[in-house]
């Protein structure tokens, strides 16, 4: 396979193997990335050629993954457009999992993006729970408009400092930032696991890292009270390391009462084991309010048992109010 120099064959390469419906698979994404391997790519040609191909990242994630140590990023921060109308996006650090899917690819957790957008209507109430820079925050305030309210719970100085940000940048004024951690008690907890190669590892579950961060955490419940909101809640996401099974004990009284339609929540057999948990005690804990539960795919939502426990990685959860209100046409 001759050396590709230049940015246009790459496109043409990739696209010529799209078009004929094998896609690039790992083998030719090798072959690609070590032709080009001697050469010093700067990642924002790639960004380009990578955003012409429909969003499938399994496509050319065999080929980023072999050509990274061949592309030249920028020197500092870079703004960049996002697919699916999600706005704009401060990028700092190019290596990173989350910022470097958002800069490559244009979006971050397709399918829980589509979700989103699919449930949330102008006037909704959506609240962020591990904000992180604010992917479904933005995409959230963007979906409910001036009439709706975005809360976004993130605990991270860094983090919140980075959110913050990327609100300003959408000129979004529908949002409550909140610098706090949801937990099943008001205090104090220590933030860490973060990893400079993936930052959305922090939790205040077994916090003994001492480069870990003091931080706030507050109930749900007493939160809501105290803003004297009294609305139901569109869609709760949450994805935050192991503690989702405390932050839900601390929206007992709102799951009870039902005030939330729809919650998002990542579920993780092994971040779960350091609170002391299992998968079965969160979806049990749904459950037994009179949630239905479903595994969210792309196409289709395929319903769990409580009993359903991923073995390894983790799995994205819809939990539904009422059977009744899963109208979905995917489902």
């Amino acid at each position: 396979m001759p050396p590709i120099r230049s940015y246009a064959n790459l496109v043409m390469g990739l696209l010529t193997h799209h078009k004929k419906g094998t896609g690039l698979t790992p083998a030719t994404a090798a072959l690609v990335a070590t032709a080009l391997g001697s050469f010093r790519m700067k990642a924002s040609g790639v960004r380009w050629a990578i955003q012409l191909l429909p969003p499938r990242s399994r496509r050319v994630k065999p080929f980023l993954r072999v050509l990274r140590r061949s592309l030249a990023y920028p020197e500092g921060p870079t703004v960049v457009a996002t697919r699916f109308g999600n706005g704009c996006f401060e990028i700092r650090n190019y290596r990173e999992t989350i910022q470097r899917k958002i800069y490559f690819f244009g979006y971050w957790e397709r399918r829980e993006t589509l979700l989103v957008r699919r449930l949330l209507r102008p006037g909704d109430v959506f609240i962020d729970v591990g904000a992180n820079l604010g992917w479904f925050t933005v995409l959230a305030a963007r979906c409910v408009g001036p009439t709706g309210k975005v809360v976004s719970f993130e605990p991270c100085g860094r983090h919140y400092e980075h959110l913050q940000s990327n609100l300003r940048l959408n000129q979004l004024t529908n949002v409550i930032p909140e610098k706090l951690a949801l937990s099943d008690t008001a205090g104090t907890a220590v933030l860490s696991g973060m990893h400079e190669r993936n930052e959305g590892l922090g939790t205040i579950i077994g916090g003994s890292d001492r480069r870990g961060e003091t931080v706030s955490t507050v109930r749900f419940d007493d939160y809501w009270a105290a803003t004297g909101y009294d609305t139901t809640i569109r869609i709760i996401k949450m994805d935050i390391e192991g503690a989702e099974i405390k932050a839900l004990l601390g929206m007992a009284d709102t799951l009870r009462r039902k005030l939330c339609e729809y919650l998002i929540i990542e579920v993780s057999k092994k971040d779960l084991r350091r609170a002391g948990a299992t998968p079965e005690d969160v979806l049990g804990l749904l459950a037994s309010h009179g949630y239905g539960l479903y595994r969210i795919g792309t196409r289709a939502h395929h319903p769990l048992d409580v009993g359903f426990a991923p073995e390894t990685g983790f799995i994205n959860v819809l939990a539904v109010r009422s059977e009744e209100e899963l109208r979905l046409p995917f489902t």
